[in-house]
């Protein structure tokens, strides 16, 4: 995964989870506050029960019958409770119970407690990626050779290559003075040295031989392009760039059939017979099955 989109995806994932953690919060401490509510309202109903209770107390105790009897006990006339004004029972209070004291559920809404939370879940997903990118890594890393043999190999083949590149160069320049075969022949001279070369420095980098044989094949299929470009030319078959190296191809994997091969249709016979003995001379040269192609248009 591109490490830009994965780091973008790990914010976002960091600020949901944020989001989720806050909204949480907020539920619990509505939750919280319920019970608080709840809880003073019982309070409250209690404290008025009391506050009932001390009124009714307080009226019994300050009645008519409560004040002759302390008039008695005194040695008074009762007689006197009248022409002082005695009243009836007096309760004392407004009859409430009180207030009960309310509460707040505590705000969580600390920053830094959110602040440490959404850090632990950005760097647990961070471990996750990191994880995960080495996993692809340890994947993808060749098991055998040396380290840096992927890197070895394309270099020894892309160095046999331009060699041989640059010595059928040279064939090319002369071509008006060399005959067919000499054409062919220093062609595969060419292709054997690129090989002997890459091959020399695989071996020296511990290439496995998995490797070893595509970069042949590579070298191969280089070759036997270049061997039908310069035959065609030597030839002077009419034959473009395009066509050459579809020819070249079906050549190789050994799909060429003269019957269907849109190139060779395309020519007169003698070009044709021309061309059919390039392909078995090439095919010869190059260790390939099927070298006598006799079959003419």
């Amino acid at each position: 995964m591109n490490p830009l989109i994965a780091q973008g995806l790990i914010g976002g994932a960091s600020q949901l989870l944020g989001i989720g953690l806050n909204q949480q919060g907020n539920q619990q401490q509505m939750a919280q506050q319920q019970q608080l509510m709840q809880q003073q309202f019982q309070n409250q109903q209690a404290l008025n029960l009391q506050g009932q209770q001390i009124q009714q107390q307080n009226w019994d105790y300050t009645n008519y019958g409560n004040q002759v009897k302390h008039m008695e006990n005194a040695g008074l006339n009762v007689g006197l409770m009248y022409g002082m004004g005695g009243g009836g029972g007096q309760s004392m209070g407004s009859g409430g119970g009180g207030s009960a004291a309310g509460g707040n559920a505590p705000q969580n809404t600390n920053p830094q407690v959110m602040g440490i939370m959404a850090d632990a879940a950005l760097k647990a997903a961070q471990m996750d990626l990191t994880k995960a990118q080495a996993d692809k890594i340890r994947k993808e890393t060749p098991t055998s050779g040396n380290l840096g043999d992927t890197g070895l190999a394309n270099t020894a083949a892309d160095t046999a290559l331009k060699n041989m590149n640059t010595a059928n160069a040279k064939i090319q320049n002369e071509i008006g003075t060399r005959s067919l075969e000499d054409v062919l022949t220093t062609i595969k001279a060419n292709a054997d040295k690129a090989q002997s070369e890459q091959r020399s420095a695989l071996v020296k980098a511990n290439i496995d031989e998995k490797t070893q044989k595509s970069v042949e094949q590579k070298i191969d299929a280089e070759a036997i392009n270049e061997a039908f470009k310069l035959g065609v030319m030597k030839s002077q078959i009419k034959l473009n760039d395009a066509q050459i190296n579809n020819l070249a191809e079906q050549v190789r994997i050994g799909k060429f059939n003269a019957n269907t091969n849109a190139e060779y249709q395309s020519l007169d016979r003698v070009a044709g017979n021309q061309l059919l003995e390039l392909i078995g001379k090439i095919k010869s040269m190059f260790g390939m099955q099927d070298s006598n192609i006799n079959q003419i248009k």
